[in-house]
């Protein structure tokens, strides 16, 4: 090497190691403002957070300081950990619930790309859409707002049975179209056509109530069969086995049925103490296990579940004013014989049999009278 070339690539080194210097001086800069740029991000930083080494090559498996890892290039930002290794929140449309939900400390948003949907939010029963995400859209909905009122109209003659803002007018009756508030009133029939309340109101009625139960004579277009009986009309209960038609609905007895297997069924004996306000009955059965007691008058129930004892039945009943006659029904479905008169009295049979507790009421009575000598 002559002394000339060895001038040049004295030169030639030193433009080099220059170069190196500048180059190195640009990259530190470079890289310098890249750290202060990535530790600077708000926290928890939620990208890729796999660890480079501290000499920035992510082939070297030693363990790294703190480090972002973005583009493939390792930022340092302190000797701590500064990643989130916790689950990723996703918030795309910044209405506050995230895709994840609870993972995230809040309600899941069913759709990330509009923020008037999320699980705050009311929802709107006419748009079609789960507003609040709880999966149920418009009126399925009970919390939804300005849904159209949900109106019942069994009969289909336009007036619901709801009685609700939104239904209109109250149907008093919705199984029968006839019978609305848009209805006349119709005299004579004991019926509120027009479900204001009252039973032919305005009416001046030429068809007569002759016995006064309020129903009028069948003959002149009313509903009484009989309008010299008050006790039959289209309000009262038909009795067993007595041959009238006491609710004037075309059938005779219409409720009632025969003993099963030739069975009997009676009431004995009926009587009144009118002392003590009370009613003693007694009858026979061979069927069923319990009895029902009615006024055979008005048919009025007196008493249910008299129990059957062997084939006899009694009862005891308190009562202010003693019924005329009784009558009797089994719970195997047959009616009582025949009616019975009501025995009236101001003391106890002292030689029914039957009214086995009457030695216990006189001995307390007695015992009472002598306690208050």
């Amino acid at each position: 090497m002559n002394h000339q070339t060895g001038k040049l690539m004295t030169a030639a080194l030193i433009l080099f190691t220059g170069l190196v210097w500048a180059g190195s001086a640009l990259a530190f800069s470079s890289f310098g403002k890249d750290v202060n740029t990535f530790c600077s991000q708000t926290q928890p930083f939620t990208g890729d957070c796999t660890l480079c080494h501290t000499t920035g090559s992510k082939s070297d498996p030693t363990p790294a300081k703190s480090a972002y890892k973005a583009n493939d290039l390792c930022f340092f930002c302190g000797s701590e950990p500064q990643c989130n290794t916790g689950p990723t929140c996703t918030d795309l449309d910044k209405d506050g619930f995230y895709v994840e939900g609870q993972a995230c400390g809040t309600m899941a948003d069913c759709d990330d790309s509009n923020a008037a949907i999320n699980p705050g939010a009311a929802e709107n029963c006419s748009d079609g859409i789960d507003n609040n995400c709880n999966g149920l859209i418009d009126s399925q909905d009970p919390a939804a707002v300005g849904c159209p009122a949900q109106c019942t109209d069994a009969d289909n003659d336009g007036f619901n049975v709801d009685g609700t803002a939104g239904c209109g007018p109250q149907d008093c009756d919705d199984q029968d179209a006839a019978i609305n508030p848009g209805t006349a009133e119709v005299c004579g029939d004991n019926i509120d056509n027009d479900c204001d309340g009252q039973v032919d109101e305005g009416c001046v009625s030429s068809c007569p109530d002759a016995d006064a139960d309020g129903f009028t004579d069948a003959a002149c277009g009313g509903s009484d069969c009989d309008d010299a009986e008050p006790l039959i009309n289209p309000g009262m209960k038909d009795l067993c086995g007595n041959g009238i038609d006491e609710n004037c609905n075309g059938l005779q007895d219409d409720i009632c049925a025969a003993c099963p297997g030739g069975g009997a069924f009676m009431v004995k004996k009926a009587s009144y103490d009118f002392k003590k306000g009370r009613l003693d009955v007694k009858g026979k059965a061979t069927v069923g296990g319990s009895v029902q007691i009615f006024d055979a008058e008005t048919g009025s129930l007196l008493a249910s579940g008299v129990p059957v004892k062997g084939d006899e039945w009694k009862a005891r009943i308190e009562l202010d004013e003693a019924p005329a006659r009784i009558s009797a029904q089994s719970d195997a479905g047959c009616q009582a014989e025949q009616d019975v008169t009501v025995k009236g009295r101001g003391d106890h049979d002292e030689d029914d049999p039957s009214d086995d507790d009457h030695g216990d009421d006189r001995g307390k009575d007695k015992r009472k009278k002598q306690h208050d000598d």
